[in-house]
């Protein structure tokens, strides 16, 4: 049966586009609310420093783990991760540090996890700034999967990684470190491929642009008639994730299907696009409905990332 993997970058409410310093942490708890409406689907948690560390959350967390066998693993944002070399808060961009901060900052991380936790073994870079020499770093601290590529998506605009010619499947990339996309495929021209034309636009119309006037946004999807399509619940209606599912699962039978969110999504306030608590419950109630289906109608399996991994790599010893 294909895996579904449920990882959510788990982080502090963030108002405002772009804010530099830690925000509140008043979504954690709908982490609660959604696994209660989801009880048989296994959550990665991607937690970053300020979540690890505050004493509320951590209680949120711990009952996760307790009771519904989530995992917990790393999301590593400079601008709250210690040390601060540019001050407080730091440099929002981990392609902007010094390799050796960046490696610092993980250690950090990855050690307030297991102060609580079991070693975290997956990891998604903040705002997807993942840089190629980050991945030696993942594994030399005994990490097995990262989750920060999307396919079809370029972050070059915003001085990020181009990933509009990514592998969508999952892939070794260096000693025991898979990768492990996000699950993105395009609303049509498929058949173009990996072509350097396709590559060309995505460059420049990938992005989505979330929380604009209504005739800006229309403006913006009339411009590019092609688009990525995420199994993201903020960017896709629960329709239109299954319909990315059903694509996916067609294509590649024995592939996993990876949705991704954020934990700010699920409250009123944590995002500039979720003022409401009926903006929140309407991104809630896409990823249960979406989960819903697909484990009761598609026959896929809930597991983490971590575990997902772990028996990957199995198989493949195996073969």
């Amino acid at each position: 049966m294909t895996p579904l993997l449920i990882t959510i970058d788990t982080e502090p409410d963030l108002p405002r586009r772009r804010q530099a310093s830690a925000g509140t942490l008043n979504n954690i708890p709908a982490l609660l609310e959604l696994q209660r409406r989801i009880p048989d689907i296994k959550l990665t948690l991607l937690v970053t420093h300020s979540v690890i560390s505050d004493p509320t959350s951590l209680k949120v967390l711990e009952q996760l783990k307790r009771d519904y066998q989530c995992e917990i693993g790393a999301h590593l944002h400079p601008e709250e991760t210690p040390p601060f070399i540019r001050g407080v808060p730091d440099e929002t961009s981990l392609m902007r540090l010094p390799l050796e901060a960046r490696a610092e900052k993980l250690r950090v991380l990855t050690r307030a996890i297991s102060a609580h936790f079991p070693r975290p073994i997956s990891y998604r870079a903040g705002r997807w700034k993942l840089s190629p020499e980050d991945l030696a770093l993942l594994a030399e601290h005994g990490y097995r999967a990262d989750s920060s590529v999307t396919p079809y998506v370029s972050w070059r605009i915003e001085h990020g990684p181009d990933f509009a010619a990514a592998p969508r499947d999952p892939h070794l990339v260096t000693g025991a470190l898979w990768e492990v996309p996000v699950s993105i495929g395009l609303n049509r021209a498929e058949w173009l491929g990996r072509s350097r034309l396709l590559r060309n636009y995505l460059q420049l119309c990938s992005l989505e642009l979330l929380g604009l006037p209504g005739p800006i946004k229309s403006a913006w999807s009339l411009v590019r008639p092609i688009r990525p399509v995420w199994l993201r619940p903020t960017y896709s209606s629960a329709e239109a994730m299954l319909r990315l599912a059903e694509q996916l699962l067609a294509r590649s039978p024995g592939g996993v299907l990876n949705m991704m969110f954020h934990s700010n999504e699920l409250a009123a306030g944590g995002r500039p696009f979720i003022r409401t608590r009926a903006d929140a419950d309407r991104i809630m109630t896409r990823v249960v409905d979406t989960c819903r289906y697909l484990l009761d109608s598609r026959r896929v399996t809930s597991t983490t990332l971590g575990d997902y991994v772990v028996q990957r790599s199995a198989l493949n010893v195996e073969r």
